[in-house]
């Protein structure tokens, strides 16, 4: 691995750590700090380092999709970084589809009142979109895996 790759897993790394510091705060950098986001009438708290992580893990993803279609699937190194990315949103998103399917449902079958009842649409719709998101997650993980594969010339997956 070449010194730019560093500079640029560097960079990409300082990026999403300063972008975390931006949007929640110095505080979000200490371990017994919490982000509360409010959906609806419900306050959720979790703890600022995930956001944190999800944040860098977010910039990994950007910024190494970028690269890897800038070089056109060429360089070893960003494919098998936007891979470790790519596997990373996954498991993201497959948290948040869990929140959603966990919490917003269970919340919605104890509610009477119609007008929170389109929450559940929203929450259904939402669903939706995050398992199209997976979907085109997992697409794009499977091309720069195969793309990967015959740039490492080997032979073991196809």
């Amino acid at each position: 691995m070449n010194n730019k790759e560093w500079y640029c897993l560097l960079v990409t790394m300082s990026g999403g750590l300063g972008l975390g510091i931006l949007l929640l705060g110095t505080e979000s950098l200490k371990l017994d700090s919490h982000t509360t986001f409010n959906f609806y009438d419900t306050f959720y708290a979790i703890p600022s380092l995930y956001a944190n992580i999800a944040l860098v893990v977010l910039s990994f993803f950007i910024v190494y999709l970028g690269r890897m279609l800038y070089s056109n699937f060429k360089s070893t190194i960003v494919n098998l970084v936007f891979i470790a990315a790519t596997v990373l949103m996954m498991t993201l998103i497959f948290g948040l589809t869990t929140l959603v399917n966990g919490t917003f449902r269970d919340n919605l079958d104890s509610l009477s009142s119609p007008e929170l009842l389109d929450t559940g649409q929203w929450a259904n719709n939402f669903h939706n979109l995050l398992t199209i998101v997976q979907g085109f997650l997992l697409g794009l993980l499977a091309i720069s895996g195969i793309k990967t594969l015959r740039l490492l010339k080997t032979r073991y997956f196809y």
